[in-house]
């Protein structure tokens, strides 16, 4: 093996120093400055990536703040027309009622006025009725005719005794 042989080492410490410094120089002059610039040019589209995605995310936080304060109102004008729907059907329910509670008064007061009258017509009724029945009575059970007028006066003072009396 040359590389043991110590008559030959100063000839290949030579070539070493100079195949370093070629390798050195190619390195140093072509290869790194490549990588270098690859290097960098990752760097600068990655650092670029992230500012776009944080541009992204903010503009995405924006839209979604936006469309929360959209959602917001719609949820508020849709309340505010609840309570705007509820509040015209309770007047118009209380419309109703009023307008049901004066018909019904009115059927009511209609109704007092034709019992008022037919009890009238009854309490006429039953004088007429009850003078006939006593004229024809007293007759039957007598055989003498009596005066209207004495019959009168009997059922109308009976009537009042019985507080029958019509009410003038």
């Amino acid at each position: 093996m040359p590389q043991f042989d110590p008559t030959l080492f100063a000839g290949l410490v030579f070539w070493l120093a100079i195949t370093f410094t070629a390798l050195f120089f190619l390195l140093s002059r072509l290869v790194l400055p490549r990588m270098q610039d690859t290097l960098e040019a990752r760097a600068s589209r990655i650092a670029d990536d992230l500012d776009r995605a944080e541009t992204l995310r903010q503009e995405a936080e924006t839209v979604r703040q936006q469309y929360e304060e959209a959602l917001q109102e719609a949820r508020d004008q849709a309340r505010a027309g609840i309570t705007h729907a509820v509040s015209e059907m309770e007047r118009q329910g209380a419309e109703r009622e009023a307008a049901l509670n004066a018909e019904i008064d009115a059927r009511i007061t209609a109704a007092e006025q034709r019992i008022a009258r037919a009890r009238d017509e009854a309490r006429t009724h039953i004088r007429d009725i009850a003078i006939e029945a006593c004229e024809a009575a007293s007759e039957r059970i007598s055989g003498v005719k009596v005066k209207k007028a004495v019959v009168t006066a009997a059922v109308e003072g009976e009537m009042k005794r019985r507080n029958l009396q019509e009410v003038a």
